[in-house]
């Protein structure tokens, strides 16, 4: 029963990791394609004050639209949660 119990725990917590590494990849290719039409958008502006307004859009995007989409947090808490179940000896439960 204490085995199973700790078999569950550990199940559950793996799932929770791989489904926030999940929304980790998933940000992160949809910055890849927002980031490809500022590029876009840098290539066709001839204006040198333009292009530079693009690149602020783009750093606005990078730390804005990103970093909080990350949840890094959530990556954490489910690095801690492993650490705590792989931490626990066999039969303490």
């Amino acid at each position: 029963m204490q085995n199973d119990l700790l078999a569950r725990r550990a199940a559950y917590a793996v799932e929770n990791a791989d489904n926030h590494l999940n929304v980790v990849r998933l940000t992160l290719m949809r910055a890849l394609e927002e980031v490809g039409k500022y590029q876009r958008s840098f290539t066709d502006e001839a204006d040198l004050s333009k292009k530079a307004d693009v690149l602020n859009w783009t750093i606005n995007y990078l730390v804005t639209g990103i970093l909080p989409n990350l949840r890094i947090d959530l990556l954490a808490n489910a690095q801690a949660g492993l650490k705590t179940i792989a931490s626990i000896p066999d039969g303490a439960l």
